[in-house]
This record gives C-alpha cells, sequence and structure tokens, in this order.
C-alpha cells in the first residue's frame, strides 16, 4: 500500500531488463482481467509477483488471479515473490503458497519489507530482479550474460532478507 508494491516493482523490473530480460509485462492485479494473465503466460518463463499486505493477506483482486492460476497450472515457470505490509505480513506468504500448490518454484527468496521501501531498498529490489533474471536465463537455456554487460547484484541491505 501507499505506493511501496508500485516503487518496488519498478525496481525489480529495472534488474529484470538490466538482467537480460528482454521482455517484462507489467500486469497490475486490480485492472487486468484473469484470462489476460493466463494468455500472458503460455509463452511467459516466469511468473513474479508482488503485493500489499492487506487484512493479513493478499489483495482480493490478486488473489482471484491466483487462484485461476492454480487452477489451470501453468508449466515450466518460475516464480519471483515480493510485498510489503505495515503492522503484520501475510501477503508473501499467501503468494508463495499458491506457487506450492501450482509447483511454481522460485529459485530466489522472496523480498517481503516493513512500511515504505528506502532507496536503499529499492537498490536492494533491483539486485533481487537481476537475480531472477539470471535464474530465468538459465531456466530459458540461454546461460549468464557476458560480464561487460551485467553488473552482479551487489548484495545490498536486503541481502539477510533475501
Amino acid at each position: 500500500m501507499w505506493g511501496s508494491v508500485h516503487n518496488m516493482a519498478r525496481a525489480v523490473v529495472d534488474g529484470l531488463t538490466h538482467g537480460g530480460v528482454s521482455t517484462v509485462r507489467v500486469m497490475r492485479a486490480s485492472a487486468t482481467e484473469r484470462s489476460a494473465v493466463m494468455t500472458e503466460l503460455l509463452t511467459a518463463g516466469a511468473l513474479v509477483v508482488g503485493s500489499p499486505t492487506l487484512n493479513n493477506g493478499l489483495y482480493p483482486s490478486l488473489a482471484d488471479i491466483l487462484s485461476y492460476v492454480k487452477g489451470l497450472r501453468p508449466q515450466n515457470l518460475i516464480g519471483g515473490i515480493f510485498g510489503s505490509y505495515g503492522w503484520s505480513g501475510g501477503a508473501v506468504k499467501d503468494i508463495q503458497d499458491a506457487f506450492d500448490a501450482t509447483g511454481i518454484k522460485c529459485p530466489v527468496p522472496p523480498v517481503d519489507l516493513n512500511y515504505v521501501p528506502t532507496g536503499a531498498d529499492l537498490v536492494a529490489c533491483r539486485d533481487w530482479g537481476c537475480q531472477l533474471a539470471a535464474a530465468l536465463r538459465a531456466h530459458c537455456g540461454l546461460g549468464p550474460l557476458p560480464v561487460t554487460d551485467f553488473q552482479q547484484p551487489t548484495g545490498g541491505p536486503l541481502a539477510s532478507k533475501l
């Protein structure tokens, strides 16, 4: 809430693209039909989901989409999970539970931030996106980018939370 997940998503997308992911499609759950998400997943290599915690769980529109994804069980995807919370968490765990039920494995641990992310938190989110990009490239058989084109994640201040 309060723009936290939106800002985290922007940093993650930056990390994914910096890490060599050529196509990143951002879809807001509140403005996207569940069937549109599934259509995108037919050719995707990863499903990356971020959510703030609302009443100890997911936003209802995201819960609806994840329920639909769980029922259709898309194949050959890796996952990434990030989120934020105020006084208590829950959204990240709910996303992880949905991924587990669907068979989507997460190659990097989730990011779960308390309150509004700081500048250092956003750098760590970008680094997390780079790590996920490397895992996605490996998952798709593309291998790593040349070192001259790719700055390795810095292991910023969230390294212990990742």
